[in-house]
């Protein structure tokens, strides 16, 4: 069963397809070529259904381990910043200079005030 070539430019890619690997003598009828086409295209869905399930597994697994390390970094940085606020309070302070043999001014401070006319340039 010979195809003309007006047939062939009516089948289209299939057909052309179809033409070449010869399904007609591998099938042995023109019904099972009918559905080359429509099997082709389920096949090329099917492999990329799956290849977009392996890159969505990909990403999910590097979301998860960024979110581990997001939540490791937060806990630090929660640690980190309670330990700055317990150092920097005044009590804290003069603990440690306390050991430099520094102590803390009972006698409030006071303003030096200089007229104009006892310092000039």
């Amino acid at each position: 069963m010979e195809s003309t070539p007006e047939k062939q430019k009516n089948k289209g890619i299939f057909g052309f397809i179809s033409s070449i690997l010869k399904m007609e003598k591998i099938l042995h009828s023109e019904v099972h070529s009918r559905f080359f086409p429509k099997a082709l295209w389920i096949s090329f869905l099917l492999i990329l259904y799956i290849w977009f399930q392996y890159n969505i597994d990909k990403k999910l697994k590097v979301i998860q381990t960024l979110e581990k390390e997001v939540e490791y970094l937060r806990t630090d940085f929660i640690s980190l910043k309670t330990q700055y606020t317990m150092n920097v309070k005044q009590s804290q302070v003069a603990e440690k200079v306390k050991k430099l043999g520094l102590e803390q001014s009972h006698t409030p401070p006071y303003k030096i005030v200089i007229k104009k006319d006892e310092y000039s340039f």
